[in-house]
């Protein structure tokens, strides 16, 4: 066998790499990884009906402006169903991710002239006062002229059946 040069920087001993020593975990980063993943799943639900929020129910034509609503009513014959909602109300996320995409209810609402005004814009907390509500989500059934013919608040599915069927008299 013949005998290579060495790489270059090889040769000398004193530039052959050392075993160094391995690195101590920095515990305080583990743990910190450790507290956000904890935080995130803990809080995941509300992180997602958050972003479900911001994306409402497609299947509900749900219109934002109350006065062409009932002018619509009136032609229609219909009645108006209103949602009184707001971004940071949890039961109003509830009831936007679990409430309103029901498939029976979705049913329901063409019957209907559907209003969704939300309490976190200017033009609303008029309207909320004129019919004097005070709480949120709060559910409303008016005829043509505005009368209220049905109210009613948080509601789960079968509630917010039942209510819809009521107001339609069924």
């Amino acid at each position: 066998m013949d005998h290579q040069e060495p790489p270059p920087g090889f040769d000398e001993p004193e530039k052959w790499p050392r075993n160094t020593p391995t690195r101590k975990p920095n515990y305080f980063v583990i743990l910190g990884v450790i507290l956000i993943i904890v935080l995130l799943a803990s809080q995941w639900s509300g992180i997602m009906a958050y972003f479900h929020r911001l994306i409402p129910s497609e299947d509900i034509a749900w219109r934002t402006d109350l006065q062409a609503a009932l002018a619509e009513s009136r032609k229609t014959r219909k009645p108006v169903l209103v949602s009184f909602t707001a971004n940071a109300s949890p039961s109003c996320q509830m009831m936007d991710r679990d409430v309103w995409p029901e498939p029976k209810i979705q049913k329901l609402t063409p019957w209907f002239v559907p209003v969704r005004l939300d309490a976190d814009v200017t033009t609303t907390p008029p309207i909320a006062q004129h019919y004097g509500i005070s709480t949120i989500p709060h559910i409303l059934i008016l005829d043509g002229q505005g009368t209220v013919l049905k109210e009613g608040a948080v509601m789960n599915r079968d509630e917010m059946l039942h209510f819809l069927e009521g107001a339609l008299g069924n």
